[in-house]
C-alpha cells in the first residue's frame, strides 16, 4: 500500500512537472525570495548562479514525506551520476536553448570539484548563454550537491529529448520523490 501511494504521488508529480508547468520555477510561488547569487567562470565563459527560496514547493510534497528527518546537519549527498538516478520526461512548450550553450554549460560544471548547498523547498539555477539548468530541492532537508550531477544529469536530459520526437533539448529528470531523495533538475530556455 505504502509503495502504490508513492508510486501514485511520484506519476502526479511527473505529470505536472511535463504537462501544467513548463519550468520548476513556475512552481516557487509568487512569495519566492532569492537568495543567493554568484558566478562560475571557466575558459572565458561566465555560469550565472541563483538560489531561490520556494515555498510553493510545500504543495508538492505529499504527506508522506512532511515526517521530520533525522538530519540535523547537511548530511544528504546527491552526487548520484547513474542514469537510473531520475527519469527524463522531454517538454515541448517553451523556446529551446542552444545545444552549443548547454554542452559548454555542462563542461564548466563537470569541472567544478566542490559542491554547493540547496536549502530545503528552494531551486538552484546555472544560466550560460540560452541554457538553464536548475536543481530544485522539494525536501525539507538540505542538500550538499555535485556541481557535476547537475551538469551530467541536465546534459542527459537536453541529449535524450534531442533525440525524441518531437526533437527539444528542455525537460527534466525526476528522482523518487522520497525523503532525503526528493529533487528535479531541468534543462529549459534562460
Amino acid at each position: 500500500m505504502k509503495f502504490s501511494s508513492i508510486l501514485t504521488y511520484t506519476f502526479a508529480l511527473l505529470a505536472s512537472a511535463s504537462a501544467t508547468r513548463p519550468s520548476i520555477l513556475d512552481s516557487c510561488g509568487s512569495d519566492a525570495l532569492l537568495l543567493k547569487e554568484s558566478t562560475i567562470e571557466h575558459d572565458g565563459k561566465v555560469v550565472k548562479v541563483a538560489m531561490t527560496s520556494c515555498p510553493g514547493f510545500a504543495n508538492l510534497t505529499s504527506n508522506v514525506l512532511a515526517a521530520p528527518s533525522r538530519l540535523t546537519k547537511r548530511a544528504v549527498m546527491q552526487c548520484n551520476l547513474a542514469p537510473s538516478a531520475c527519469t527524463n520526461l522531454c517538454n515541448i512548450i517553451g523556446p529551446q536553448p542552444s545545444l552549443v550553450d548547454c554542452t559548454v554549460l555542462l563542461l564548466t560544471l563537470v569541472l567544478q570539484l566542490n559542491t554547493f548547498t540547496a536549502a530545503p523547498l528552494s531551486v538552484t539555477t546555472f544560466n550560460l548563454g540560452t541554457c538553464q539548468y536548475a536543481f530544485a530541492n522539494l525536501d525539507i532537508v538540505e542538500y550538499d550537491v555535485c556541481h557535476n550531477f547537475v551538469g551530467s544529469h541536465g546534459q542527459g536530459i537536453v541529449t535524450q529529448c534531442a533525440l525524441s520526437l518531437p526533437s527539444t533539448v528542455s525537460g527534466s529528470c525526476i528522482s523518487l520523490g522520497l525523503l532525503n531523495n526528493n529533487w528535479i533538475i531541468q534543462s529549459l530556455h534562460s
